[in-house]
C-alpha cells in the first residue's frame, strides 16, 4: 500500500471523539516501547517497527497502539511495503492463429480502439504437464514488429501438487498488436485458446532481512530431498520472501516449509505451510525464480526448509534467506511527549480511527523521522485468566490425559454395571 494514498485521511491537529473513550486499558497489551522523535511537535512522523516488534504481533496488526503522556490514544496509519498488485485488464480481440511445424504455436491479438498501456499477458490453453519459451512483440501497423519481451517462459507440472505459470511480465509498452509466439519444446505444440492483456501495477516493495540461524543441510535419500532446520532469533516473525542460495547453474525444485503449530503444542505437533517452485534457467535475467513471496505471510520462529529432489541431483552449496515487508507507522506529532507503543494482545480488533480533518496533499517523503526503543514486557500487564477447558485444550498432553481417565471412568462403570447385573453372584 501506498503511504501517499493511506495517509489521506490521517489527521494531525485534533482527534474527534470523548477522550475517555480514547483512553487505553495499558493493562491488556503484553509489551511496551517508548517512541524516540527527532523534532517535537512534528507535523507528521514516520516509525519503521523493528523484526522485535513484528515478532510480537497478534491478530495481523490490529494490536498495535500508540498512546502519549496522558494515556490519550494516538491515531495512526500502518503502511506495509509489499508491493502489492492490482491488475486492469485491456479490451483486446484475436486477430489470428498460426502454427509452423516444429518451430512454434502463434496468437496474434489486437486492442480495437486507441493504444493502451500494457505489461503483462496472460494465456489461457488447454495444454497440460509442460515448459515452453515464449517471444513477444508488438506493431502499430501488422508490418513492423518489435520484441519486447525475451528469455519468458510459461510451465504447467504435477509433481505431488499442480503448479502453473502462463503470465508473461513485459516492460510498459503501448502498441495495437501484440504477436505472442510459444516455441515448440520436447512435447506436444503449445495450445491456444486465448489471451488477457493488462496493465500490472505493483505499489512499492521493501523487504527487510530477517537473521536466521540455519542449520546443517542434510540429503534424505529416501525420502528424495534435502532439508535444514530454521530458527529466527527475533521470535515469530512474519516471512514475507525467501531467497535460495545455491551455485548449481540450472536447476528447479519444489521448497517447503514445515513448521510447529504453536497453537496447540510446538513440540508435539507439525503440519505444512506451503510449496513453492524455485529455478534458475541458463540466460535468464540474474535472481530470476530464486526469490519467491509467501501470501499471506508466515509467523514463522523455528521450522524446517525442505528442498525435493525428487530424481535429480542436490543442489549444491546451498543457502537460504528470509525477508519480512517493512512496517512504517504514520502519526501526528501533536500529542503530548513521550510517546508509547503498546503491542501482543490476542484478539484485539484494529482500530477504526475517525479523524476530524483530511490533507489534500499529504507529503508522506517529508515525515519525520521517529525510532522505538528496545521492546520491553509491559509492566502493567495483567494476565487474562483462562478457562480450565480452554487450558486442558490449548495443552494436546492434559488433552489426551483427559481422553485417558474419561475412558479409564468410562470402563469403570462398566465392569461395576456388570457386577451389579440381575442373577450376578456375589
Amino acid at each position: 500500500m501506498k503511504p501517499l494514498l493511506l495517509l489521506i485521511p490521517l489527521c494531525f491537529l485534533a482527534f474527534q471523539g470523548n477522550e475517555d473513550a480514547m483512553r487505553l486499558d495499558i493493562a491488556t497489551y503484553q509489551y511496551t516501547a517508548q517512541i524516540s522523535t527527532q523534532q517535537p511537535k512534528a507535523k507528521l512522523n514516520k516509525l519503521e517497527l523493528p523484526l522485535d516488534a513484528l515478532a510480537k504481533l497478534q491478530s495481523g496488526t490490529g494490536d498495535i497502539r500508540l498512546y502519549d503522556a496522558a494515556f490519550k490514544e494516538v491515531p495512526y496509519v500502518l503502511s506495509i511495503l509489499s508491493g502489492e498488485k492490482t491488475s486492469k485488464f485491456v479490451t483486446a480481440e484475436e486477430i489470428s492463429r498460426a502454427r509452423k511445424a516444429g518451430q512454434f504455436s502463434e496468437l496474434i491479438v489486437q486492442i480495437p480502439q486507441a493504444p493502451q498501456p500494457v505489461n503483462e499477458i496472460i494465456l489461457t490453453t488447454t495444454s497440460a504437464n509442460f515448459r515452453f519459451d515464449v517471444v513477444v512483440e508488438g506493431s502499430n501497423d501488422l508490418k513492423d514488429w518489435l520484441q519486447v519481451g525475451e528469455k519468458l517462459s510459461i510451465f504447467d507440472y504435477t509433481e505431488r501438487e499442480h503448479y502453473s505459470k502462463t503470465s508473461l511480465d513485459l516492460p510498459r509498452t503501448q502498441y495495437r498488436y501484440y504477436r505472442i509466439r510459444v516455441k515448440d519444446g520436447a512435447g506436444k505444440p503449445f495450445e491456444f485458446t486465448g489471451a488477457k492483456l493488462s496493465l500490472a501495477e505493483r505499489g512499492e516493495l521493501a523487504l527487510v532481512e530477517v537473521p536466521a540461524e540455519v542449520g546443517v543441510w542434510q540429503t534424505d535419500a529416501k525420502d528424495k530431498s534435502t532439508s535444514a532446520n530454521v530458527r529466527i532469533p527475533a521470535g515469530a516473525v512474519p516471512i514475507a520472501a525467501i531467497e535460495l542460495q545455491t551455485s548449481t547453474k540450472e536447476f528447479m525444485r519444489i521448497v517447503e516449509i514445515t513448521a510447529s503449530d504453536a497453537a496447540l503444542n510446538k513440540d508435539y505437533y507439525s503440519q505444512p505451510y506451503g510449496k513453492w517452485e524455485f529455478y534458475r534457467r541458463e540466460g535468464a535475467p540474474e535472481g530470476e525464480g530464486l526469490t519467491q513471496y509467501l501470501q499471506p505471510t508466515r509467523a514463522l520462529e523455528s521450522f524446517t526448509l525442505k528442498i525435493r529432489n525428487e530424481d535429480n541431483q542436490p543442489l549444491e552449496n546451498v543457502g537460504a534467506k528470509f525477508y519480512a515487508y517493512k512496517h512504517v507507522l504514520y502519526f501526528p506529532g501533536d500529542f503530548a511527549p513521550p510517546l508509547k507503543l503498546i503491542v501482543c494482545k490476542p484478539n484485539a480488533a484494529a482500530p477504526n480511527y475517525d479523524f476530524a480533518a483530511f490533507f489534500r496533499k499529504p507529503d508522506a517523503p517529508s515525515a519525520a523521522q521517529a525510532s522505538l526503543l528496545p521492546l520491553m514486557p509491559n509492566p502493567q500487564y495483567i494476565a487474562p485468566k483462562v478457562p480450565v477447558v480452554q487450558r486442558v485444550a490449548q495443552n494436546p498432553l492434559l488433552l489426551y490425559g483427559a481422553y485417558a481417565l474419561a475412558l479409564l471412568t468410562l470402563i469403570l462403570l462398566v465392569l461395576q454395571a456388570l457386577r451389579k447385573a440381575p442373577g450376578k453372584v456375589e
